[in-house]
């Protein structure tokens, strides 16, 4: 050991080498779906339910029973048809709106439900949390629309993204969305890719050969050894890190999408309601895979809108009330809260939950190139603005719910968030899906999810 002299620098550089390298993080349990997750696109998804329900404590039609695990037994009447997904939601079962929204009418509902301004003034040159959102990431966000037909239209009765206090007008055809992607996507468009665990990992090593060589000329005999057979340990445990972590992408390729010719409209006929969402879910798994945005809003239809249901699929009728013909915001956010009306908001309710359901299931069958699902990479964040359609206020407790995210989410639950406003819960959003604003609408608080 007589000739063993290590300098500060030589220290530093060589056991920094060390301390650096991923392998060892990669060795815990828990970790190996979050360092995959890590290297690619984090995306939000918001769906905005318009007209309000009816979501009373006492009976309600969204929140569960009691916080805790999401089963069969502790569900709610409006997510029993998707027992299937339980384990990819938390039900949000009440929490503080904007507060600007001091009653439970539509207009304020829907023009807080993404900005969360804290006065009328404020809304004048407000900017909603999806654009904030997509300018810090660095691409643009889609805002979509179901684009009904209204009896007494007005500009916050169609728009819940703003930007500078000018509200934007969803894109509400999906064959319009369906062209836009193909004047995007070209032979030399790829799968965004991961930033390369291989290549980081390996190179680490690598790169330090240098100062190692430094080293190891300070060093006697035995000691050279040592360090030598410290490098081959090295070697080995990233090469048998290597190959327990490389993945393919074998869903997430960036093709070109598909559409049915017939919700290629922008018509507003009750019997495409479904199918036209569907398609524009199929132009948003593109997106992703694509990289073309990584920021989507959707409003399920305007407020107040005159828009009339076609025949449910039987599986989300509730109790025999089959919603054919009754049009939304009057017919049904307006019936009276008598058993009837009840049952016809429930039957509505599921009928767009339906909608998010079916995104789900299409990221779930698409990968990112980790290998990770593009569904666990993505939070999908969807509720109502007004909490009563009838304009009755249960303060707090309008209905709200997320899917998705598991690479940053805990799932499979319901929690109360009664102290929490709903800037908190966007805020910790940005916080989840590594964006870097330091607030969001004077909030820096973060919402345990």
């Amino acid at each position: 050991m007589s000739n063993y002299k290590l300098n500060r620098r030589q220290f530093i550089t060589s056991t920094g080498a060390v301390f650096v390298l991923p392998l060892f993080e990669s060795l815990l349990p828990f970790s190996k779906a979050h360092a995959q997750a890590a290297t690619d696109p984090s995306r939000l998804v918001v769906f905005y339910f318009p007209n309000g329900t009816y979501n009373r404590a006492d009976n309600p039609i969204w929140a569960t029973p009691t916080t805790g695990a999401l089963s069969a037994t502790n569900t709610s009447k409006a997510i029993s048809p998707f027992a299937t997904n339980y384990s990819n939601m938390i039900m949000i079962n009440q929490y503080r709106y904007s507060t600007y929204v001091n009653n439970d009418d539509h207009a304020n509902g829907a023009m807080s439900f993404l900005a969360c301004p804290g006065s009328t003034a404020e809304m004048s040159a407000i900017t909603s949390f999806d654009q904030v959102l997509a300018d810090k990431i660095g691409k643009p966000a889609w805002v979509l629309s179901g684009g009904a037909t209204n009896a007494d239209i007005k500009p916050w009765d169609e728009q819940i993204s703003y930007r500078n206090g000018v509200g934007i007008k969803g894109i509400s055809n999906p064959g319009d969305m369906y062209r836009d992607l193909l004047g995007k996507i070209s032979p030399t468009s790829t799968t965004p890719t991961a930033s390369g665990l291989s290549a980081r990992q390996k190179s680490i090593l690598d790169a330090s050969l240098a100062d190692f060589a430094a080293l190891r000329s300070t060093l006697g005999q035995t000691d050279r050894l040592k360090l030598d057979q410290f490098q081959t340990s090295v070697r080995e445990l990233e090469n048998k890190v290597l190959a327990t972590t490389t993945t393919t992408n074998s869903g997430g390729s960036c093709t070109a999408p598909t559409l049915n010719s017939t919700v290629d409209t922008s018509a507003t006929s009750t019997a495409l309601y479904l199918p036209k969402f569907y398609a524009m879910n199929d132009m948003i798994k593109t997106a992703f895979a694509c990289d073309i945005t990584r920021v989507v809003t959707i409003m399920l239809d305007t407020e107040t809108t005159t828009r009339t249901f076609a025949t449910p699929p039987t599986s989300l009728v509730y109790n025999g009330a089959n919603i054919a013909g009754q049009q939304s915001h009057i017919a049904i956010s307006h019936a009276s809260p008598t058993p009837a009306g009840y049952d016809i908001a429930v039957t509505r309710d599921r009928v767009m939950m339906q909608i998010v359901i079916d995104l789900v299931e299409k990221l779930k069958m698409t990968t990112d190139p980790s290998g990770s699902r593009i569904l666990d990479n993505t939070i999908i964040h969807s509720g109502f603005g007004v909490e009563d359609g009838n304009h009755g206020s249960f303060v707090g407790r309008r209905a709200t719910f997320i899917m998705g995210g598991r690479n940053m989410l805990t799932l499979g639950k319901t929690v109360s968030l009664g102290s929490y406003y709903m800037k908190d819960i966007y805020y910790t959003y940005n916080k989840l899906l590594g964006v870097g604003l330091t607030s969001f609408r004077g909030s820096s608080t973060t919402v345990p999810l």
